[in-house]
């Protein structure tokens, strides 16, 4: 072959690799090779070709057999450095790093990767001083930037929860992460140097991460939102980047949610009989309350410290006051169409025992329904059946509840003393046209909430037969109609209409509740009883936080 041939497929295989037609640079240069095998030249833009395909193997051969040929070539040590982390001759990239400086210091990358080598060990100076180098050689690295700005992000670091003073530099995270803000500063501006040179998604994300922490929430947003659009929505880091994304949400409370759910993730491990325990009660109202005052502002380290005691009466305390506090924020409710046959016969008997009673003044079956948004307080499914009257502004409930298992011992002792009881009660409402909604049910002293204002409730004693609090129930939609003579009974007899009645209800208790403070002097009295002076004190303690 002639030197001019020769000249002119060399050429022509560089067009092909300048225009990205790496297939065809490839069969020319592999030809090339067959001809002139002992060239050095021609191994290096095989093994260029090859790294370009991200044939990495191949491509390490190939720069192994062109530092055969002419081992003084230092951009190949870099290569081979840059393709392996060590190799079966025992090369490291370390030696190969130092080897193509030996042979040519003014190799920039070669300083920018030995930096990040000695960077994630404990020769820090030393890295430090390589990243100097690359930066003094070629300041226009994107890489460079990032990295230096990585180990900025790092140096901020100053500490967790109480380990650390509070100063005008320091940031601290609701996780209890403490951070320095100038060097949270020198990282960001590291990477925006970085992104000016180079788009890269990787150290957007970084920037991302540094403008959370600096509290720019709405600039971080962005970022994040530049990330996710050039990521494939089957990327399985997708998923991560909108869960950093979700921290930066409303101002950074999203980060206060996201640790909140991590607290109440521990209650999901627990199978259904421990659920149905006292003691899982009470220590969920422990998380629970945790995970609220995260919510609320709190770190997580104060709100473990306020919230979770071994203590039995700080825990006992605690689950009255969360309790209380539940009840002025209840979950929008959520009925769940069930079968009848998968409830226990003592729920069973007691529906089929109200639908007769009612059945006999007028009312109708909607459904059997499961609450769905009870499902953590009640501890084990609950039959609720709600049913329709036939003048069609009453709508009722019946249900029978199996109390939570505070263990045979105790159990016994309740037996005994007659308290262990499955509370069965009969609800019936109505809602008027001016706001308000009456209630009334026998469920006695089971509860000692009482409401005023919009939810009139009313409890006779336990055990009041279903037609009796039905005619109750009609005694007090007359006097309404006499004390309020423009309002008008509202329709409830359908599914959707009894439904929307509920969430109605519900949120007019909670804002009843949140109104007088959660609970009243004479309510906690009911509800402690003979331990009112043990307890009071530490519930409002809790309550009040």
């Amino acid at each position: 072959m002639t030197q001019s041939n020769a000249r002119e497929r060399i050429e022509r295989f560089a067009q092909a690799f300048r225009d990205g037609d790496i297939d065809t640079a490839l069969a020319l240069i592999d030809a090339l090779i067959d001809e002139h095998p002992d060239h050095a030249p021609l191994h290096w833009h095989r093994a260029r070709t090859l790294k370009a395909m991200h044939s990495d193997a191949e491509a390490l051969a190939a720069v192994k057999r062109l530092i055969e040929l002419k081992p003084d070539y230092a951009p190949a040590w870099l290569m081979r450095a840059e393709l392996s982390a060590s190799d079966a001759d025992g090369n490291y990239p370390e030696s190969d790093l130092r080897r193509a400086l030996e042979l040519d210091p003014g190799l920039a990358r070669a300083h920018l990767l030995l930096a990040q080598m000695l960077g994630d060990g404990d020769r820090r100076a030393e890295a430090q001083a390589a990243l100097t180098q690359a930066l003094q050689l070629d300041p226009n690295q994107p890489e460079a930037y990032a990295l230096r700005g990585q180990w900025r992000r790092r140096e901020a670091m100053a500490g967790f929860g109480d380990d650390g003073a509070d100063d005008a530099d320091t940031i601290r995270t609701f996780a209890g992460q403490r951070y320095s803000r100038s060097k949270l500063e020198l990282a960001r501006a590291d990477f925006l140097c970085s992104l000016s040179l180079k788009n890269d998604p990787r150290v957007r994300l970084r920037l991302a991460d540094v403008l959370h922490d600096l509290g720019e929430h709405d600039h971080a947003l962005a970022a994040y939102d530049a990330v996710l659009s050039v990521t494939p929505t089957d990327d399985p880091r997708r998923a991560v980047i909108e869960d950093l994304r979700a921290r930066s949400l409303d101002g950074g409370r999203g980060e206060r949610e996201q640790m909140a759910r991590v607290l109440e993730d521990v209650l999901a491990s627990a199978d259904a009989s421990e659920r149905a325990t006292l003691g899982h009660d009470i220590a969920a109202s422990m998380v629970k309350s945790a995970a609220a005052g995260v919510r609320s502002g709190m770190s997580l380290e104060q709100a473990l410290a306020q919230f979770v005691s071994d203590h039995p009466d700080d825990a006992i305390a605690i689950d009255i006051a969360w309790k209380i506090y539940a009840l002025a924020h209840e979950p929008q409710p959520e009925y769940a169409p069930s079968e009848l046959a998968s409830y226990p016969k003592f729920m069973r008997e007691h529906a089929e025992r109200v639908t007769s009673a009612l059945g006999a003044q007028g009312f109708r079956v909607i459904g059997d329904y499961e609450p769905m948004h009870l499902a953590a307080q009640l501890g084990r499914p609950t039959l609720v059946r709600i049913y329709a009257a036939g003048d069609g502004i009453t709508c009722g409930a019946s249900y029978r509840i199996e109390p939570k298992w505070p263990g045979w011992i105790a159990f016994l002792l309740l037996k005994l003393s007659g308290k262990w009881q499955r509370p069965a009660v009969v609800e019936l409402e109505t809602a008027f046209d001016d706001g308000g909604f009456l209630v009334t049910n026998n469920a006695g002293t089971t509860s000692p909430f009482a409401y005023r204002g919009k939810v009139d409730l009313t409890a006779l004693v336990t055990d009041t037969a279903p037609a009796v609090v039905h005619a109750r129930h009609r005694e007090r939609i007359e006097r309404y109609r006499r004390e309020h003579p423009n309002a008008t009974a509202e329709r409830v007899d359908t599914e959707e209409r009894v439904m929307a009645l509920q969430a109605r209800i519900t949120a007019a208790k909670g804002e009843y509740r949140r109104s007088i403070g959660y609970v009243e002097e004479n309510e906690l009295r009911q509800l402690l009883g003979a331990h009112y002076e043990r307890f009071s004190a530490r519930a409002a303690n809790w309550g009040r936080s």
